[in-house]
């Protein structure tokens, strides 16, 4: 499957902007942060059913496991986000 992120999120400056890391995979969709936005996109309704914006978090790093945990560049804490 593909996914054109320049076309699915369109932006003014794409090559500057922040496609940070994809999170996770699974057989009809992923997980992956954008502008400080995680997304779940699935491929088969080709839309985003799940978006959180992190910006509060200013998350360090991102796990994927079944869930989604972050540790936030605020305080080093493992926040946890169960869907």
């Amino acid at each position: 499957m593909q996914l054109d992120l320049e076309k699915e999120f369109p932006t003014e400056n794409f090559d500057q902007d922040a496609y940070s890391i994809s999170v996770g995979f699974q057989p009809e969709s992923f997980w992956f942060c954008y502008q400080n936005i995680l997304i779940h996109y699935d491929f088969e309704i080709k839309k985003r059913p799940r978006q959180v914006e992190l910006t509060a978090w200013n998350p360090h790093q991102l796990v994927f496991n079944n869930r989604i945990g972050l540790i936030s560049k605020n305080n080093g804490q493992l926040y946890t986000l169960n869907f």
